[in-house]
Formats: structure tokens, sequence, C-alpha cells
């Protein structure tokens, strides 16, 4: 469900079956019996003092010194299923329930709802940007923008194409890109902009990582897709006509091309540049530096032409008289590698 790194580049991972430490090539795995609140852990965050924190659909956890102490809704917490754990700039732990947004700092506990000003109590996603401001993802009314002690609240009738938010990454350009139930927006100069990209097959973006080359990752639930950055912003100012989208699944090695979401955080990219990303048969860790994109374009083969009826040569040069109907043609693309990545354009 979810997979972090933490300083000393150990992978924490995130499990319906609770988490488990990834260090120097092997596993070391805890649940509730080690004294963990719940096994179904969905976020994992470490503070600037190197302790660990969990959340699960149970509570929340804290991992220090190989000692775990949970806090639940007896301590404070508004809720004990915790989706996201993130801690600020200043060092306060932000906790985002099904049932509120929590504030941890100085030992305590302060629940933010509706009632304050939120849209949703139900939090997914948080990011701070370079002014300090928290950007907060619900699961059913859009975006809420904490600055100076006040909500602001953003919603389909702003400008976003689905009120459900998965994700957030606030880029070095000042960019906030996320991820929905509806595709892929970048909101900058207080304007979202929906990309579309016809040649795709996702709606569901439920983690946005970028790599050393300036490539957007995206995760979703039906692969991972690389997209160049420069191509967006091109595209956004009209430079060019559409976005080419490389895809990853199955055919590239994946057991299942199903990603995971709805918590944070669902990817991660590492010190080494490597990504991470949590999916529905496993955590799957992706080499950026080392893919290789396939620039051959596939030999098109037009196999057989039919024309009312009687087959036609199609060795030479054809013309027929008018007063022909129908018109068949079966043809293919010579791709061995991943044939079902191949896509055909045709015009008559």
């Amino acid at each position: 469900r979810s997979v972090y790194e933490d300083r000393d580049g150990i992978i924490w991972i995130g499990t319906d079956g609770g988490f488990s430490q990834f260090n120097q090539g092997k596993f070391t795995s805890y649940t509730t019996k080690d004294g963990l609140a719940d096994n179904s852990i969905r976020t994992i965050c470490q503070d600037r003092q190197g302790d660990i924190w969990l959340g699960s659909i149970g509570g929340l956890t804290k991992f220090s010194n190989g000692k775990f102490t949970n806090y639940t809704k007896e301590e404070g917490l508004g809720s004990n299923y915790v989706r996201v754990i993130y801690e600020d700039s200043l060092g306060n732990l932000w906790i985002g329930t099904e049932e509120g947004l929590n504030l941890y700092k100085d030992g305590k506990f302060t629940l933010y709802t509706k009632s304050d000003g939120m849209s949703s109590n139900d939090v997914r996603a948080i990011v701070e940007d370079k002014k300090g401001n928290l950007w907060l993802g619900t699961y059913d009314q859009g975006i809420i923008c904490l600055k100076d002690g006040k909500f602001t609240n953003y919603t389909k009738k702003d400008g976003l194409p689905d009120n459900v938010i998965f994700s957030f990454y606030y880029d070095s350009d000042e960019t906030l890109w996320i991820g929905t139930d509806r595709g892929l927006v970048r909101f900058k100069n207080d304007k979202f902009f929906i990309y579309k990209f016809p040649d795709t097959t996702f709606e569901e973006i439920f983690h946005i990582l970028e790599d050393n080359k300036n490539h957007l990752w995206l995760s979703s639930n039906t692969g991972i897709y690389q997209i160049s950055k420069q191509q967006l912003n091109d595209y956004l100012e009209g430079n060019i006509a559409n976005v080419t989208t490389v895809v990853y699944g199955k055919a590239d090695g994946m057991k299942s091309a199903q990603c995971n979401g709805a918590c944070q955080p669902a990817g991660w990219k590492t010190k080494a540049g490597k990504l991470w990303f949590p999916t529905s048969r496993g955590v799957v860790m992706v080499e950026p530096e080392a893919m290789q994109l396939n620039k051959v374009i596939p030999p098109v083969v037009i196999e057989q032409m039919i024309v009312d009826g009687q087959k036609i040569n199609t060795g030479e040069t054809i013309s027929f008289d008018a007063g022909k109907e129908k018109f068949e043609f079966y043809y293919t693309a010579l791709s061995f590698v991943a044939p079902e990545k191949v896509k055909i354009r045709y015009k008559l």
C-alpha cells in the first residue's frame, strides 16, 4: 500500500499484513505480534528525530529504538483510519484520517474538520509548497489549502476534473502536479489545467514521481506511465498537438499492472534515483537510467485485401473502376518484444 525510504537508505513497505524493512537485500517484517496497532499499513513517514510513524486502519504507531507506541481516538486522533502522515518544514506532524486533519505537536493532537472550514474530513494526500502553505487532497471534495490558519477549498467548480484527489507532487518550478480520479492536473499561477491523453487508458493517478531526466512517472490502475515534463509544458503552451506517453506493465516484468493508492506515499524516489511503487501483487522497483526505449517503428504488413469478395494482389499498384463498394484490409505490425503495446493509426 505504501513505500518509503528513510535517511539510512532503508526501504519501508506497508502492506495488508504488517510492514517490512528492505535493507541490504534482506526483508525484516513486523506485525501486531510485535506491537503494531494494526497490520493494514497505509502510510509511513520519518520525522526529524529519526522516528518512524506508521498509519493503519487501526490507528497511529511510532516506531522508535525498536519499540512501538500506538495512538488512537482515545489519545485525540480524529479517526483510527490513518491514510497519510506528513512532516512540514517546521517539524509539525500532520495526520490525515477519514474523520479530519490532525496536527501532532508537543505530544498533543489538534483536530481540524468541516467545522473549522474544511470542505471534507476525508484527507488522503498532503504536501507543503515553498511558501509554507499546506495542500490537502480529499476523497470527495477536491483540494483544501491551509494558509495562515485559514482553509480555502477547490472543487470541480474551480476547474478540477473530479473531486477525488489521490496524490500531489510539488516540483522545483513551484508547480503543483495533481493525481485525480480523472487524470493528471497542473496547478500554477492560481489556474488548473487538465491534461487529456487520447492514446492512454488510465484515469486514476495514484502517485507522481520525477526522475533525474525531467520525466514524470505516474502510477495508475493500468500500469506505470512515463511522460516528459517538457512535452507537458509544451502542450499547455500550444507548441505541440499531442503528448507521448510510455506505459510499463506486465510485459515489462510487473506481476500486475494494477498499482495501489488512496494513501501516501504510494510511491518513492530513492537517493539512488530508483522509483518504487506499490501494486496489487507486491512492490515494483524501476531504474529509469536503465530503461531503454525501443525507437524502431514496427514495419507494417498488409496481409490481405478483398474487394467485393475477391482477393486482390497487393504486391502491385491497384486501380478500380467505379462501383466497388466493400473493401477489406487485413494488416499487422511486426513487433515481437511487446506486441500488445503496438498502436496502429489508419486513414482511408
